[in-house]
């Protein structure tokens, strides 16, 4: 009798009870979803920002003309261009509806109907929004009899003014000037460090 009543009592100590087993299901089931909702959100975060990186349009050997009520006002050409994520507002800290982008061997050639003159811009790297064109690595720039090479330049596309940074070197036949930050606005060259070469003819 008390080896029966031995195994009685250790089958009634080993033996959970109903009632654990279901909270310890449902203590599981409660942790497994917690795990799934924060895989899930990562994956739905990178998705995000994997489509925010997608660019709408990219295009090679390209050809652009601009057309306005006067005629053709700016033709450009370029081996590649394609559009850049969205940007940042500082302010809002919201995506800006501002187009911008990458171009890429970029050559590009402005009539100016009130001057009666053309500007020419080529780059081997420009990026663009509907502000301004940004060449970091350098620009060639002509406009009448003007021209000159600038290390870094920003280009304002409604005041045609150019603001170049770094080196910058004005190209003539009688004469090649130097400096730095040149800032070409309305007509006239502002510039530091200036110095040059002229060449004078004698008779």
């Amino acid at each position: 009798m008390k080896f029966f009543r031995f195994k009685s009592q250790a089958n009634s100590i080993t033996k959970p009870k109903s009632g654990r087993i279901v909270m310890s299901f449902f203590v599981c089931l409660s942790l497994f979803s917690l795990v799934m909702v924060w895989v899930l959100s990562q994956q739905q975060e990178s998705s995000k920002q994997a489509f925010a990186e997608i660019s709408r349009f990219e295009v090679l050997d390209f050809e652009y003309y601009k057309i306005s009520s006067l005629g053709v006002e700016t033709y450009a050409i370029g081996r590649n261009a394609k559009e850049t994520p969205k940007k940042i507002s500082k302010e809002t800290g919201k995506e800006t509806n501002e187009e911008s982008g990458i171009l890429e061997q970029i050559s590009v050639i402005n009539y100016l109907f009130d001057e009666q003159k053309f500007e020419h811009l080529q780059s081997h790297l420009a990026l663009f929004s509907q502000q301004e064109f940004f060449f970091p690595k350098g620009v060639n720039y002509a406009r009448d009899t003007i021209k000159f090479w600038s290390e870094e330049a920003t280009y304002q596309i409604f005041t045609k003014d150019i603001l170049g940074k770094g080196e910058f070197k004005i190209f003539n036949k009688n004469y090649n000037i130097y400096g730095k930050n040149i800032l070409y606005q309305k007509g006239k060259i502002y510039a530091n460090h200036v110095h040059g070469i002229f060449t004078t003819e004698r008779k």
